[in-house]
């Protein structure tokens, strides 16, 4: 990983998302993420879901941010925390769920929120993949930690959040 001292090419639009269409129809919302160096590529099909244009357009404004843009000494995104927070939503928000608010952190990992309907979560997916959710509805809190990858335990409550 670049510590904040090392300079880091800004990604354009074209580094970071190539799109591809695939008339697949067994696909699920994409066939693969993969990273590239220093960017990513995602191959859509028509089953995309309509929360990922949204997500893929917050994150392509997150992964430009250099070193230091907290001015406190925060890390640029690690692109392995937009593959998992990719990988996260793939498989815990529904199609047809509502896109998270996206912030960065300051350890270059990312931070998925929903608040709406007296729901609140907050979800945190570090460059490692480590996930931290908190969850808050009508005075029951929950926080869990777990893997991006792994992540049954936590579909209900972005379920909850998300709908």
């Amino acid at each position: 990983m670049p510590s904040v001292a090392e300079p880091r090419k800004t990604l354009s639009e074209a580094d970071v998302w190539a799109v591809e269409s695939h008339a697949v129809p067994e696909v699920a919302y994409w066939s693969q993420v993969v990273p590239l160096g220093g960017g990513l590529r995602i191959s859509l099909d028509r089953h995309t879901p309509p929360w990922l244009f949204i997500v893929l357009g917050r994150l392509q404004h997150l992964i430009a941010l250099r070193p230091n843009w907290d001015s406190y000494g925060a890390r640029p995104i690690d692109p392995n925390a937009v593959v998992f927070a990719l990988e996260f939503l793939r498989t815990s928000l529904p199609h047809d769920g509502k896109a998270p608010q996206i912030v960065p952190t300051s350890t270059g990992g990312l931070q998925l929120e929903w608040h709406a309907n007296g729901v609140d979560l907050e979800v945190e997916v570090d460059p490692s993949g480590d996930v931290s959710l908190s969850f808050d509805q009508a005075g029951r809190s929950e926080e869990r930690t777990g893997s991006a990858l792994a992540t049954e335990a936590l579909e209900p409550f972005v379920a909850s959040a998300a709908a």
